[in-house]
């Protein structure tokens, strides 16, 4: 029996074991739930993850090159990025409920495209307009100046 007893006091983790175990189960159930909240972490789910961290990089460098950096802003942009993700996950719920699968899809299409075109602006307004295709700073320049006749009217 003492045998048994010392082998247990020999595999026990000590502090900073326990600390990573807790750490790993800790997001291991997070990207369970995750995973499962967005009916899976597949390639659509991953690259509107992308598409969402470089709008956030762009949007701060952007706001610093301009001067208007603001951590409450940033706080925002942060929120609704989460909020996204929310969205994405009803819409997998709906679909699941009415056993189509296109509503997820559709959401993260819709949202993937709005993030692609938010990095797009976020490059111009830092200046790096030789990035962006001839035919795209047309359209910038276009709903520019659309925003501009809705101000002034």
């Amino acid at each position: 029996m003492k045998d048994i007893f010392d082998f247990m006091r020999y595999i026990q983790p000590d502090d900073a074991e326990k600390g990573r175990l807790f750490f790993g189960g800790f997001l291991g159930m997070v990207y369970g739930v995750t995973n499962f909240a967005l009916g899976g972490i597949d390639r659509l789910v991953i690259w509107l993850a992308i598409f969402a961290a470089i709008d956030y990089i762009t949007g701060t460098v952007a706001a610093f090159k301009t001067g208007n950096w603001n951590s409450s802003t940033g706080f925002k942009g942060l929120g609704k990025k989460a909020l996204m993700f929310v969205i994405v996950a009803i819409c997998h719920g709906l679909d699941v409920m009415t056993g189509m699968d296109m509503l997820r899809s559709m959401s993260i299409m819709a949202y993937g495209v709005n993030e692609a075109g938010s990095v797009i602006e976020n490059m111009d307004a830092c200046g790096w307009t030789w990035v962006i295709p001839r035919f795209l700073r047309r359209g910038l320049q276009k709903i520019r100046e659309e925003k501009e006749e809705k101000v002034e009217l």
